[in-house]
Protein backbone atom coordinates (compact mmCIF):
# COMPACT_ATOMS: atom_id res chain seq x y z
CA UNK A 1 0.00 0.00 0.00
CA UNK A 2 2.93 2.70 0.66
CA UNK A 3 4.55 1.71 -2.63
CA UNK A 4 1.23 2.15 -4.30
CA UNK A 5 0.44 5.91 -2.12
CA UNK A 6 4.12 6.90 -2.77
CA UNK A 7 4.09 5.62 -6.56
CA UNK A 8 0.73 8.02 -7.31
CA UNK A 9 2.91 10.70 -5.36
CA UNK A 10 5.59 10.41 -7.71
CA UNK A 11 7.81 9.40 -5.14
CA UNK A 12 10.18 7.42 -7.51
CA UNK A 13 12.77 6.28 -4.53
CA UNK A 14 10.39 6.05 -1.17
CA UNK A 15 7.94 4.32 -3.70
CA UNK A 16 10.96 1.52 -5.16
CA UNK A 17 12.07 1.31 -1.53
CA UNK A 18 8.66 0.14 -0.50
CA UNK A 19 7.95 -2.22 -3.73
CA UNK A 20 11.57 -3.56 -3.62
CA UNK A 21 11.44 -4.82 -0.18
CA UNK A 22 7.94 -5.80 -0.52
CA UNK A 23 9.01 -7.90 -3.40
CA UNK A 24 11.89 -9.38 -1.47
CA UNK A 25 9.79 -10.09 1.42
CA UNK A 26 7.20 -11.93 -1.41
CA UNK A 27 10.31 -13.91 -2.48
CA UNK A 28 11.12 -15.32 1.09
CA UNK A 29 7.55 -16.17 1.93
CA UNK A 30 7.16 -17.79 -1.12
CA UNK A 31 9.57 -20.53 0.26
CA UNK A 32 7.55 -21.34 3.25
CA UNK A 33 4.56 -23.30 2.15
CA UNK A 34 1.73 -23.79 0.24
CA UNK A 35 -0.40 -21.28 2.11
CA UNK A 36 2.12 -18.39 2.14
CA UNK A 37 3.18 -19.10 -1.24
CA UNK A 38 -0.46 -18.35 -2.94
CA UNK A 39 -0.64 -15.25 -0.05
CA UNK A 40 2.50 -14.44 -1.90
CA UNK A 41 2.33 -14.42 -5.21
CA UNK A 42 -1.38 -12.91 -5.36
CA UNK A 43 0.54 -9.55 -4.39
CA UNK A 44 3.28 -9.49 -7.33
CA UNK A 45 0.33 -8.45 -10.04
CA UNK A 46 0.25 -5.14 -8.34
CA UNK A 47 3.90 -5.11 -7.08
CA UNK A 48 5.78 -5.23 -10.61
CA UNK A 49 4.79 -2.86 -12.55
CA UNK A 50 5.44 -0.17 -9.68
CA UNK A 51 9.44 -2.18 -9.39
CA UNK A 52 9.90 -1.33 -13.05
CA UNK A 53 8.19 1.71 -13.35
CA UNK A 54 10.00 3.75 -10.46
CA UNK A 55 12.90 1.96 -10.99
CA UNK A 56 12.78 3.44 -14.90
CA UNK A 57 12.37 6.77 -13.55
CA UNK A 58 15.17 6.93 -10.71
CA UNK A 59 17.85 5.22 -13.76
CA UNK A 60 18.51 1.95 -11.78
CA UNK A 61 21.25 0.81 -14.25
CA UNK A 62 20.19 -1.94 -16.43
CA UNK A 63 16.49 -1.99 -14.95
CA UNK A 64 15.60 -1.35 -18.78
CA UNK A 65 15.92 -5.14 -19.32
CA UNK A 66 16.05 -6.82 -16.07
CA UNK A 67 13.21 -8.64 -14.65
CA UNK A 68 11.33 -6.71 -11.50
CA UNK A 69 12.46 -9.54 -9.23
CA UNK A 70 15.93 -9.13 -10.29
CA UNK A 71 15.40 -5.01 -10.28
CA UNK A 72 13.99 -5.32 -6.22
CA UNK A 73 16.96 -7.52 -5.38
CA UNK A 74 19.58 -5.38 -6.87
CA UNK A 75 18.02 -2.03 -4.89
CA UNK A 76 17.51 -3.69 -2.29
CA UNK A 77 21.24 -4.57 -2.04
CA UNK A 78 22.97 -1.73 -3.14
CA UNK A 79 20.49 1.42 -1.79
CA UNK A 80 18.80 -0.20 1.19
CA UNK A 81 21.19 -2.07 3.12
CA UNK A 82 23.05 -0.02 5.52
CA UNK A 83 20.93 2.70 4.94
CA UNK A 84 18.79 2.48 7.80
CA UNK A 85 17.65 6.39 8.44
CA UNK A 86 17.12 7.07 4.71
CA UNK A 87 14.60 4.55 5.08
CA UNK A 88 13.25 4.47 7.88
CA UNK A 89 11.77 7.60 6.83
CA UNK A 90 9.18 6.36 5.02
CA UNK A 91 9.19 2.72 6.67
CA UNK A 92 9.49 3.61 10.37
CA UNK A 93 9.75 -0.53 10.52
CA UNK A 94 12.36 -0.69 8.44
CA UNK A 95 14.95 -1.58 10.69
CA UNK A 96 12.93 -4.53 12.54
CA UNK A 97 12.36 -5.92 8.89
CA UNK A 98 15.72 -5.94 7.40
CA UNK A 99 16.71 -7.59 10.32
CA UNK A 100 14.75 -10.33 10.29
CA UNK A 101 14.81 -10.93 6.37
CA UNK A 102 19.06 -11.58 7.36
CA UNK A 103 18.18 -14.17 9.23
CA UNK A 104 16.84 -15.82 6.09
CA UNK A 105 18.78 -17.34 3.18
CA UNK A 106 17.97 -15.10 0.41
CA UNK A 107 16.89 -17.05 -2.97
CA UNK A 108 19.86 -16.85 -5.79
CA UNK A 109 20.14 -18.83 -8.82
CA UNK A 110 18.74 -22.50 -8.39
CA UNK A 111 19.58 -22.96 -4.75
CA UNK A 112 16.11 -22.13 -3.60
CA UNK A 113 14.90 -24.20 -0.47
CA UNK A 114 10.95 -24.86 0.32
CA UNK A 115 9.91 -26.22 3.04
CA UNK A 116 9.07 -30.09 1.94
CA UNK A 117 11.52 -32.60 0.69
CA UNK A 118 11.82 -35.67 -1.55
CA UNK A 119 14.72 -37.52 -0.61
CA UNK A 120 15.10 -39.77 -3.95
CA UNK A 121 18.10 -41.03 -5.98
CA UNK A 122 20.33 -39.73 -3.71
CA UNK A 123 19.06 -36.53 -4.06
CA UNK A 124 16.80 -33.86 -2.57
CA UNK A 125 13.91 -32.09 -4.26
CA UNK A 126 12.52 -29.55 -2.12
CA UNK A 127 8.70 -28.15 -3.06
CA UNK A 128 5.90 -26.28 -1.26
CA UNK A 129 2.83 -27.92 -1.65
CA UNK A 130 2.27 -29.55 2.43
CA UNK A 131 -1.09 -31.62 0.59
CA UNK A 132 1.95 -33.44 -2.04
CA UNK A 133 4.91 -33.90 0.89
CA UNK A 134 1.71 -35.74 2.91
CA UNK A 135 0.59 -38.22 0.08
CA UNK A 136 4.69 -38.84 -1.02
CA UNK A 137 5.33 -39.66 2.87
CA UNK A 138 2.22 -41.99 2.62
CA UNK A 139 3.06 -43.74 -1.01
CA UNK A 140 6.53 -44.51 0.34
CA UNK A 141 5.18 -46.09 3.69
CA UNK A 142 2.99 -47.87 1.54
CA UNK A 143 6.15 -48.76 -0.58
CA UNK A 144 8.12 -49.30 2.25
CA UNK A 145 5.64 -52.33 3.43
CA UNK A 146 4.46 -53.90 0.59
CA UNK A 147 4.10 -57.32 0.20
CA UNK A 148 4.53 -58.93 -2.73
CA UNK A 149 1.29 -61.81 -2.20
CA UNK A 150 -1.12 -58.74 -1.05
CA UNK A 151 -3.22 -57.43 -4.06
CA UNK A 152 -4.79 -55.54 -2.10
CA UNK A 153 -1.67 -53.50 -0.59
CA UNK A 154 -0.42 -53.40 -4.18
CA UNK A 155 -3.06 -51.87 -5.34
CA UNK A 156 -3.76 -49.26 -2.57
CA UNK A 157 0.51 -48.21 -3.42
CA UNK A 158 -0.22 -47.85 -6.71
CA UNK A 159 -3.58 -45.73 -6.14
CA UNK A 160 -1.29 -44.01 -3.97
CA UNK A 161 1.57 -43.13 -6.36
CA UNK A 162 -1.15 -42.13 -8.71
CA UNK A 163 -2.54 -39.59 -6.68
CA UNK A 164 1.03 -37.96 -6.37
CA UNK A 165 1.23 -37.59 -9.74
CA UNK A 166 -1.83 -36.35 -10.31
CA UNK A 167 -1.38 -33.55 -7.61
CA UNK A 168 2.08 -33.04 -8.94
CA UNK A 169 0.95 -32.33 -12.15
CA UNK A 170 -2.23 -29.32 -10.58
CA UNK A 171 0.50 -27.95 -8.48
CA UNK A 172 2.76 -27.61 -11.67
CA UNK A 173 0.12 -25.89 -13.33
CA UNK A 174 -1.00 -23.62 -10.37
CA UNK A 175 2.88 -22.76 -10.54
CA UNK A 176 2.85 -22.03 -14.49
CA UNK A 177 -0.19 -19.49 -14.20
CA UNK A 178 1.56 -17.67 -11.67
CA UNK A 179 4.79 -18.05 -13.35
CA UNK A 180 2.95 -15.93 -16.88
CA UNK A 181 2.27 -13.15 -14.17
CA UNK A 182 5.76 -12.39 -12.75
CA UNK A 183 9.03 -14.10 -12.75
CA UNK A 184 10.81 -15.40 -9.78
CA UNK A 185 13.57 -17.49 -8.89
CA UNK A 186 10.77 -19.28 -6.60
CA UNK A 187 8.93 -20.26 -9.02
CA UNK A 188 10.99 -21.67 -11.81
CA UNK A 189 12.50 -23.47 -8.55
CA UNK A 190 8.56 -24.70 -8.00
CA UNK A 191 7.98 -25.39 -11.12
CA UNK A 192 11.20 -27.77 -12.03
CA UNK A 193 10.48 -29.30 -7.95
CA UNK A 194 7.06 -30.44 -9.07
CA UNK A 195 8.15 -31.86 -12.48
CA UNK A 196 10.39 -33.99 -10.51
CA UNK A 197 7.73 -35.15 -7.91
CA UNK A 198 5.61 -36.26 -11.43
CA UNK A 199 8.81 -38.38 -12.73
CA UNK A 200 9.16 -39.97 -9.43
CA UNK A 201 5.58 -41.18 -9.56
CA UNK A 202 5.97 -42.51 -13.20
CA UNK A 203 9.27 -44.16 -12.32
CA UNK A 204 7.61 -45.80 -9.64
CA UNK A 205 4.90 -47.21 -11.02
CA UNK A 206 6.93 -48.38 -13.98
CA UNK A 207 9.10 -50.09 -11.51
CA UNK A 208 5.75 -51.51 -10.58
CA UNK A 209 4.33 -52.43 -12.99
CA UNK A 210 7.24 -53.97 -14.68
CA UNK A 211 7.96 -56.18 -11.50
CA UNK A 212 4.72 -57.47 -11.79
CA UNK A 213 4.61 -58.21 -15.63
CA UNK A 214 7.84 -60.17 -14.56
CA UNK A 215 6.86 -62.26 -11.66
CA UNK A 216 3.75 -63.10 -14.06
CA UNK A 217 5.92 -64.14 -16.84
CA UNK A 218 8.85 -65.91 -14.60
CA UNK A 219 5.62 -68.10 -13.21
CA UNK A 220 3.89 -68.83 -16.56
CA UNK A 221 7.43 -69.87 -17.28
CA UNK A 222 8.10 -72.13 -14.56
CA UNK A 223 4.58 -73.95 -14.71
CA UNK A 224 5.74 -74.63 -18.53
CA UNK A 225 9.00 -76.04 -17.20
CA UNK A 226 11.08 -73.58 -19.64
CA UNK A 227 12.79 -71.22 -17.30
CA UNK A 228 16.54 -69.90 -17.69
CA UNK A 229 16.90 -71.16 -14.26
CA UNK A 230 17.60 -75.35 -15.21
CA UNK A 231 19.35 -76.24 -17.95
CA UNK A 232 18.99 -79.88 -17.53
CA UNK A 233 14.79 -78.90 -17.29
CA UNK A 234 15.31 -76.67 -20.58
CA UNK A 235 16.94 -79.97 -22.79
CA UNK A 236 14.31 -82.66 -21.58
CA UNK A 237 11.74 -79.97 -22.62
CA UNK A 238 12.99 -79.36 -25.53
CA UNK A 239 14.27 -82.80 -26.25
CA UNK A 240 11.53 -84.60 -25.12
CA UNK A 241 8.44 -84.77 -27.75
CA UNK A 242 10.21 -85.91 -30.93
CA UNK A 243 10.04 -83.68 -33.75
CA UNK A 244 6.59 -84.20 -35.78
CA UNK A 245 5.53 -85.81 -33.35
CA UNK A 246 1.65 -85.94 -32.06
CA UNK A 247 1.03 -83.74 -28.86
CA UNK A 248 -0.20 -85.53 -26.14
CA UNK A 249 -3.47 -83.35 -25.07
CA UNK A 250 -2.94 -84.19 -21.21
CA UNK A 251 0.90 -83.15 -21.01
CA UNK A 252 2.33 -80.78 -23.70
CA UNK A 253 -0.92 -78.65 -24.63
CA UNK A 254 -0.51 -76.11 -22.25
CA UNK A 255 3.09 -75.92 -23.10
CA UNK A 256 2.58 -73.51 -26.02
CA UNK A 257 0.23 -71.00 -24.98
CA UNK A 258 1.45 -70.48 -21.98
CA UNK A 259 5.08 -69.52 -23.67
CA UNK A 260 2.85 -67.34 -25.63
CA UNK A 261 1.39 -65.45 -22.58
CA UNK A 262 5.61 -65.33 -21.33
CA UNK A 263 6.79 -63.73 -24.71
CA UNK A 264 3.40 -60.91 -24.66
CA UNK A 265 4.41 -60.14 -20.98
CA UNK A 266 8.19 -59.26 -22.21
CA UNK A 267 6.42 -57.75 -24.84
CA UNK A 268 4.53 -55.33 -22.39
CA UNK A 269 7.45 -54.77 -20.09
CA UNK A 270 9.45 -53.58 -23.29
CA UNK A 271 6.69 -51.36 -23.96
CA UNK A 272 6.32 -50.10 -20.54
CA UNK A 273 10.30 -48.96 -20.55
CA UNK A 274 9.71 -47.13 -23.77
CA UNK A 275 7.06 -45.16 -22.94
CA UNK A 276 9.23 -44.68 -19.56
CA UNK A 277 12.12 -43.15 -21.45
CA UNK A 278 9.84 -40.92 -23.38
CA UNK A 279 8.71 -39.45 -19.89
CA UNK A 280 11.91 -38.78 -18.70
CA UNK A 281 13.13 -36.72 -21.88
CA UNK A 282 9.96 -34.95 -21.42
CA UNK A 283 10.03 -34.21 -18.00
CA UNK A 284 14.09 -33.77 -18.23
CA UNK A 285 12.89 -30.33 -20.40
CA UNK A 286 10.79 -29.17 -16.91
CA UNK A 287 13.97 -29.81 -14.85
CA UNK A 288 16.47 -27.04 -13.84
CA UNK A 289 19.89 -28.32 -14.36
CA UNK A 290 20.68 -28.14 -10.51
CA UNK A 291 17.47 -30.82 -10.54
CA UNK A 292 18.60 -33.00 -13.23
CA UNK A 293 22.11 -32.88 -11.69
CA UNK A 294 20.49 -34.07 -8.02
CA UNK A 295 18.63 -37.21 -9.29
CA UNK A 296 20.23 -37.88 -12.03
CA UNK A 297 18.13 -37.92 -15.08
CA UNK A 298 20.04 -39.12 -17.65
CA UNK A 299 21.13 -42.24 -15.55
CA UNK A 300 17.38 -42.60 -15.29
CA UNK A 301 16.97 -42.69 -19.25
CA UNK A 302 20.01 -45.23 -19.23
CA UNK A 303 19.15 -47.88 -16.87
CA UNK A 304 15.72 -48.01 -18.68
CA UNK A 305 17.13 -48.69 -21.78
CA UNK A 306 19.85 -51.32 -20.29
CA UNK A 307 16.97 -53.00 -18.92
CA UNK A 308 15.19 -52.86 -22.36
CA UNK A 309 18.44 -54.70 -23.72
CA UNK A 310 18.11 -57.70 -20.78
CA UNK A 311 14.22 -58.23 -21.33
CA UNK A 312 15.03 -57.90 -25.05
CA UNK A 313 17.40 -61.16 -24.45
CA UNK A 314 14.71 -63.04 -22.23
CA UNK A 315 11.60 -61.99 -25.40
CA UNK A 316 13.57 -63.57 -27.69
CA UNK A 317 14.58 -67.01 -25.50
CA UNK A 318 11.15 -67.11 -24.51
CA UNK A 319 10.07 -66.55 -28.11
CA UNK A 320 12.54 -69.50 -29.51
CA UNK A 321 11.41 -71.85 -27.42
CA UNK A 322 8.10 -70.87 -28.81
CA UNK A 323 8.72 -71.37 -31.98
CA UNK A 324 10.78 -74.99 -31.33
CA UNK A 325 7.71 -76.34 -29.49
CA UNK A 326 6.15 -79.38 -30.72
CA UNK A 327 3.12 -77.52 -31.70
CA UNK A 328 4.80 -74.97 -33.66
CA UNK A 329 7.83 -77.25 -34.76
CA UNK A 330 9.29 -73.75 -36.19
CA UNK A 331 12.64 -75.13 -35.63
CA UNK A 332 14.92 -72.91 -37.95
CA UNK A 333 12.71 -69.91 -36.60
CA UNK A 334 13.74 -70.79 -33.19
CA UNK A 335 17.61 -71.05 -33.88
CA UNK A 336 17.63 -68.04 -35.46
CA UNK A 337 16.23 -66.24 -32.24
CA UNK A 338 18.52 -67.81 -30.20
CA UNK A 339 21.52 -66.68 -32.38
CA UNK A 340 20.52 -63.34 -32.18
CA UNK A 341 20.22 -63.63 -28.41
CA UNK A 342 23.63 -65.18 -28.16
CA UNK A 343 25.26 -62.67 -30.57
CA UNK A 344 23.52 -59.24 -30.36
CA UNK A 345 20.98 -59.22 -27.36
CA UNK A 346 23.26 -60.35 -24.41
CA UNK A 347 26.30 -58.55 -26.18
CA UNK A 348 24.59 -55.45 -25.96
CA UNK A 349 22.50 -55.36 -22.65
CA UNK A 350 25.77 -56.96 -20.83
CA UNK A 351 27.97 -53.30 -22.61
CA UNK A 352 25.30 -51.13 -21.27
CA UNK A 353 24.69 -52.97 -17.85
CA UNK A 354 29.04 -52.13 -17.53
CA UNK A 355 28.40 -48.83 -18.35
CA UNK A 356 25.95 -48.08 -15.34
CA UNK A 357 28.24 -50.01 -13.18
CA UNK A 358 30.59 -47.72 -13.42
CA UNK A 359 29.42 -45.34 -11.75
CA UNK A 360 29.22 -44.46 -7.79
CA UNK A 361 25.76 -44.58 -6.68
CA UNK A 362 24.83 -43.57 -3.24
CA UNK A 363 24.08 -46.27 -0.15
CA UNK A 364 20.29 -44.53 -0.26
CA UNK A 365 19.26 -46.62 -3.80
CA UNK A 366 19.11 -50.05 -2.21
CA UNK A 367 16.92 -49.42 0.44
CA UNK A 368 13.13 -50.58 0.62
CA UNK A 369 12.20 -47.91 -0.76
CA UNK A 370 13.85 -48.02 -4.61
CA UNK A 371 12.29 -51.12 -6.24
CA UNK A 372 14.03 -49.48 -9.09
CA UNK A 373 17.41 -51.24 -9.00
CA UNK A 374 15.56 -54.65 -8.29
CA UNK A 375 14.07 -54.69 -11.86
CA UNK A 376 15.39 -51.96 -13.57
CA UNK A 377 19.20 -52.31 -13.50
CA UNK A 378 19.53 -56.03 -14.33
CA UNK A 379 23.09 -57.29 -12.56
CA UNK A 380 25.70 -58.48 -15.13
CA UNK A 381 24.38 -62.45 -13.18
CA UNK A 382 20.96 -62.26 -14.58
CA UNK A 383 22.21 -61.35 -17.99
CA UNK A 384 25.17 -63.97 -17.92
CA UNK A 385 22.24 -66.45 -17.12
CA UNK A 386 20.29 -65.78 -19.82
CA UNK A 387 22.91 -66.25 -21.95
CA UNK A 388 23.87 -69.54 -20.79
CA UNK A 389 20.49 -70.70 -21.29
CA UNK A 390 20.08 -69.82 -24.87
CA UNK A 391 23.55 -71.33 -25.71
CA UNK A 392 22.55 -74.29 -23.96
CA UNK A 393 19.41 -74.21 -26.48
CA UNK A 394 21.36 -73.85 -29.46
CA UNK A 395 22.31 -77.38 -30.13
CA UNK A 396 19.01 -79.17 -28.73
CA UNK A 397 16.90 -77.03 -31.75
CA UNK A 398 20.06 -77.74 -34.49
CA UNK A 399 19.10 -81.17 -33.45
CA UNK A 400 15.34 -80.57 -34.25
CA UNK A 401 16.07 -79.32 -37.41
CA UNK A 402 17.40 -82.54 -38.90
CA UNK A 403 15.08 -82.51 -41.34
CA UNK A 404 16.10 -78.93 -42.95
CA UNK A 405 16.72 -79.16 -46.50
CA UNK A 406 20.01 -79.09 -48.02
CA UNK A 407 19.69 -74.76 -48.46
CA UNK A 408 19.60 -74.25 -44.88
CA UNK A 409 21.78 -77.51 -43.20
CA UNK A 410 24.84 -75.19 -43.87
CA UNK A 411 22.81 -72.46 -41.91
CA UNK A 412 22.04 -74.55 -39.43
CA UNK A 413 25.12 -75.59 -38.11
CA UNK A 414 26.50 -71.93 -38.38
CA UNK A 415 24.00 -69.15 -38.15
CA UNK A 416 26.26 -66.97 -37.79
CA UNK A 417 27.26 -67.52 -41.43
Amino acid sequence: MQSQLRFELQQWEAALDSAALARVITDRLAQAGSSHFALAHAMLEALDPIVRLAAYQMRVSGAQHATPAAIAVQWYDSNMKGAEDRVSATIPEYADISAALDKLSAPTGESVAFANELHWRGGTVSFASQELAAQVDRAQGLLKAASGDNSDSLDEMVAAYRKVGKTARRCHAESAVAAQKSQTAALDALLSAYAAVQLYSVCVLSAIDVTQLFNEAQSIAHTCGATTNSADALLGWLAGPCAGSPLSDDKNAPRQPGLAQVVVCYDKIRQRLTALQRSVTEMEAKLLPAVRREIRTQQIADEAVAAEAYYTCLRNYYSALLHASPACAQYVDSLALLDIVVTENVPHATALTAQLAKRDLPPSEATDTEPWLRNLAPSPDKIAQASEAAETALPVVRGLCVGASENTKAWVHSPAS
